[in-house]
């Protein structure tokens, strides 16, 4: 299982029993005024959501992490690498670094010693195809 660890955060793959606590979070206004078009989610939504997100390690080895407070297991959330749902044309091909967390968790603070290059337990390969950048001439 790819799990990373820092000093505040843990980093893993989602599990069955992640759902209510992302399903309240998705739930909350507050959480949700600044995504899409600022609508909550119901728990099927998010279910679905959960079931997508967890899809992506099985189908690209690399995805969105549960994120949880080393210290006590609380959940905080998810981060990391995003790609768009299918259909979504107007960012096909992109990913992005991507996060959701509760507004008792200053996501910043939680996660910038991740982003920073904390120590971590494991560190998971991540690939991807690479092109040449196209160059232009005068």
């Amino acid at each position: 299982m790819t799990e990373l660890v820092t000093e505040r955060l843990v980093l893993r793959r989602w599990r069955a029993e992640d759902l209510e606590p992302l399903a309240a979070m998705d739930g909350d206004p507050e959480v949700m005024r600044f995504i899409g078009d600022g609508s909550v989610r119901t728990r099927e939504q998010t279910a679905a959501t959960l079931t997508f997100m967890e899809q992506g390690w099985e189908d690209r080895g690399f995805g969105l992490f549960a994120v949880e407070l080393r210290e006590t297991g609380e959940p905080a959330g998810w981060a990391g690498p995003a790609v768009p749902a299918p259909g979504r044309r107007d960012r096909a091909g992109q990913a992005s670094l991507a996060s959701r967390m509760p507004p008792t968790i200053n996501a910043m603070a939680a996660i910038r010693p991740t982003l920073s290059g904390s120590s971590c337990s494991t560190t998971p390969k991540v690939t991807a195809p690479t092109a040449p950048m196209p160059v232009k001439t005068a």
